[in-house]
């Protein structure tokens, strides 16, 4: 992972937020690979935290998430020094461990989804890089950069 241009190598925070959209009904594993900290919110429930300095390590957690339907996810991100690294992959009912595709990625809220067609035309989360900002500062209240990223890895 590599921040936009105009971001610090080291020291920067992300934020990525927006909605992501389930397929079938059943228990989905979301991943996060992360060299520093992050936090995961799915459906506005902290899932996964782990806001300290870490080398590159891959965690987990189980939800259980119902057909078509789209529910609210951010994710945090610090990077303090050395390799920048935080991907955000998914496996469920009948998917096989990957990056989330941006087609179920929803950068605002949307309405539901006919749940005859589960497969999305999102087009990614919305993105804030904050630059020069150490771990134990909190976020800013202006991102220094914000655009859409069609995944997160």
């Amino acid at each position: 992972m590599g921040g936009p241009p105009g971001i610090s190598v080291d020291s920067f925070k992300a934020r990525f937020s927006g909605q992501v959209q389930s397929l079938d009904s059943g228990a989905y594993t979301f991943y996060v690979t992360s060299d520093d900290g992050y936090r995961l919110w799915v459906n506005n429930q902290l899932v996964i935290d782990r806001w300290y300095d870490k080398s590159a390590t891959e965690d987990s957690t189980i939800i259980t998430l119902s057909k078509c339907t789209k529910y609210n996810i951010k994710l945090e991100y610090y990077e303090n020094g050395f390799t920048a690294v935080c991907i955000l992959k998914w496996s469920g009912p009948g998917i096989v461990k990957q990056v989330i595709p941006s087609t179920q990625f929803y950068p605002v809220y949307s309405p539901p989804a006919d749940t005859a067609k589960c497969v999305g035309s999102g087009t990614g989360l919305i993105a804030e890089y904050f630059s020069n900002t150490p771990s134990s500062a909190p976020f800013p209240a202006v991102a220094t950069v914000t655009t859409t990223e069609r995944t997160v890895k």
